[in-house]
């Protein structure tokens, strides 16, 4: 059975579907990528065996040959249902790849699966909680470690002594496992970070790494990363502490960790925690305070409305629902340093590849599930408009376009579009980071664009320099 395929800016991944009945060899052949471009090829088992490519489905094999070589994959499977996936992992210079999947005749086809849920949007499953990874494809990390750490040999240690030990992220003084409280709270610490650094081709993760994959050893590496380690109080360092990192850390050839004292952070709650970590991994990354003329940490404004209260994650925004990548732009600022080109312009690391058009003309179709409207997105980049298409029979159009749940970084400003391309109705409630539509129209093709937006003035809102990160799209069109 062979299959076509072409990646697009908007199209980053395909997913077939098919069932072995009879234990057997899966032969998988991805063959004829196009010249310059490079894709792989996973093979994954619904071990949930629920028709799903979601998070916890085992990756049994893979095949990442580099440039545009053929990926194979022999694999002998057990009955059951699996997902071929090809993704692009460098895209050509006309943002297209083309390739050929050819799957066993001796499988049946169930066809392209739905699309399937970011693993931020996964429900919490407690024996995934030490295996979390945000962006698993991406060649650097920022390792969230909870269960203790050693730390030797590094310049914490020729300044403060050898070994450094950190207990394990404890909430409840029993430090020898983790309460199922505690589990939850360090899925969601994972899930507001994730969120923070969700613009970036960065993974943050819960799973333990190698050694290199956390050091740059040379010039020529290209996997490196920075370790945050959470727990104890830091009375190694200095009292009251609520965290420590040294300046551009990041891109050292050692393994140099951040530290979180979390019982500092309001006792290891999720939001002081999951803000310090943040903060903290900005310092490893190369960025300084964000102040105002009376404070070191700037701790933020409101506007009248908890849900739009900001602060730069590079001040202190334990208070503040909304936190957000700053240059300074609020007043009284004391650091007009741009976070966004420090972040992306000096770590190895740049945005994560636009996932949707920026245009009418390449847009993409709204996913569905179950008769209902399910899509998922990033705004990448402060100039990036995520664009879509959908077809209502009826002109009933209901639709919820919400940020991340936990943590967000993005206040969204939804529009929808007629045929024509003549601009329908706008979504930017007051005082609210989601936007929804609830209209009656005629049936017909609409277009809907997401993008990122400010509040007010500078004083008591913010731009929309910031305002990146994760959303998701709800609801109904009675296509």
């Amino acid at each position: 059975i062979s299959r076509n395929g072409e990646f697009r800016l908007l199209d980053r991944t395909d997913v077939f579907k098919f069932r072995v009945s009879n234990n057997g060899q899966i032969k998988l052949n991805l063959y004829q990528i196009s010249a310059g471009d490079d894709a792989n090829l996973r093979l994954y088992w619904d071990t949930k065996n629920n028709g799903i490519l979601d998070f916890g489905d085992q990756n049994v094999a893979r095949s990442l040959d580099g440039s545009n070589a053929d990926d194979v994959i022999n694999y002998t499977a057990t009955n059951g249902t699996y997902f071929a996936e090809v993704r692009p992992y460098a895209l050509g210079s006309n943002g297209i790849v083309s390739d050929d999947l050819e799957l066993p005749e001796s499988t049946t086809t169930i066809g392209i699966a739905a699309t399937t849920k970011p693993n931020t949007y996964q429900p919490l499953s407690p024996n995934q909680v030490f295996s979390l990874n945000s962006n698993p494809d991406a060649d650097h990390i920022i390792y969230l470690d909870f269960d203790g750490q050693t730390t030797t040999n590094t310049l914490w240690n020729q300044k403060f002594g050898s070994p450094i030990v950190t207990p394990a992220y404890d909430t409840d003084g029993n430090t020898s496992n983790f309460s199922t409280a505690e589990t939850e709270t360090i899925w969601r610490i994972w899930q507001r970070v994730a969120e923070d650094f969700s613009p970036f081709d960065v993974n943050v993760t819960t799973a333990q790494p190698s050694d290199d994959q956390l050091k740059k050893t040379s010039a020529s590496d290209s996997q490196w990363g920075i370790r945050v380690v959470i727990g104890g109080d830091g009375s190694w360092y200095q009292q009251g502490t609520g965290g420590l990192a040294y300046m551009d850390s990041f891109n050292w050839n050692t393994d140099t960790p951040v530290f979180i004292f979390s019982e500092n952070r309001a006792g290891g709650s999720e939001k002081a925690v999951a803000e310090a970590i943040s903060h903290e991994v900005g310092h490893s990354l190369g960025l300084t305070h964000d102040g105002n003329l009376t404070n070191h940490y700037y701790t933020g404004h409101d506007n009248g409305n908890v849900e739009t209260g900001w602060a730069p994650i590079m001040g202190e925004g334990n208070d503040r629902n909304l936190t957000q990548w700053s240059k300074g732009e609020y007043t009284g600022a004391s650091n007009q340093e741009d976070d966004l080109d420090i972040i992306t312009g000096q770590n190895g690391f740049g945005y994560r590849l636009d996932d949707y058009g920026n245009s009418r003309t390449s847009a993409a179709a709204l996913s569905f599930n179950d008769g209902q409207v399910e899509t998922y997105g990033i705004i990448e980049q402060n100039n990036d408009i995520d664009w879509f298409q959908f077809n209502s029979t009826t002109g009933n159009i209901a639709l919820d376009i919400k940020p991340f749940e936990r943590g967000p970084n993005l206040d969204i400003l939804a529009k929808l579009y007629n045929a024509s391309g003549q601009l329908i109705s706008v979504s930017n409630p007051i005082g609210s980071l989601s936007a929804s539509f609830n209209l009656d129209l005629n049936p017909g093709q609409y277009y809907l664009s997401i993008d990122g937006t400010g509040l007010g003035n500078l004083a008591t809102g913010y731009s929309d320099y910031g305002s990146l990160g994760q959303y998701s799209i709800t609801g109904g069109v009675a296509e």
